[in-house]
């Protein structure tokens, strides 16, 4: 029997410590959508109510101060400061804002669950065509092109998916701050 090759080890060992990042990632996204739904669906839906009822209580206010400001007479004949009526019409455009696109942030959200599993499964191809091509198993120079391209395609959309769903969690978070009167 004859000694394994010292060099062959530490590609081993090299395909061991690469595949170790996917384990969690992997683990991450079995479960995504589920975890994704049952966080944030009865969270964006209260949300939504909040920002309605704070958009109206805005308008209600936003109609009071004019009421006020025009009481002194007719339109023309009213000298009063109209930056109280901007700042509140500026308040209300936002939260109306924020309302409008909640939804469509969530559902993108969401969609982005769908795309980490292939992200995945593409990664384990890359280090599976790498590991082959670089333990001498397999010779072909395609195994080789095959394991940088899908592997480093795989680790990029990850990134950017992990980006995007950073930036989604934010924009809720910042609603649901909203409706809440925190913002």
């Amino acid at each position: 029997m004859e000694p394994a090759d010292p060099d062959q080890f530490k590609i081993l060992t090299f395909a061991v410590v690469i595949l170790l990042p996917a384990l969690p990632v992997a683990w991450k996204a079995a479960g995504w959508r589920g975890d994704t739904f049952k966080k944030w669906s009865d969270r964006v839906d209260i949300a939504h109510a909040g920002l309605n009822e704070r958009a109206s209580a805005e308008l209600v206010a936003l109609q009071d101060d004019i009421s006020d400001m025009l009481a002194g007479g007719l339109p023309g004949e009213v000298s009063a400061d109209p930056d109280p009526i901007v700042l509140r019409a500026n308040r209300c455009a936002v939260l109306l804002r924020a309302r409008d696109r909640l939804r469509g942030r969530f559902e993108k959200y969401r969609r982005l669950t769908y795309l980490l599993v292939p992200a995945v499964v593409s990664y384990f191809v890359g280090w599976l065509a790498g590991t082959l091509y670089f333990t001498e198993v397999m010779h072909k120079s395609w195994v080789k092109l095959t394991s940088f391209v899908v592997g480093g395609l795989a680790i990029v959309t990850t990134l950017c998916i992990y980006v995007l769903y950073a930036y989604f969690e934010s924009k809720l978070t910042k609603a649901e701050e909203m409706a809440a009167g925190k913002r």
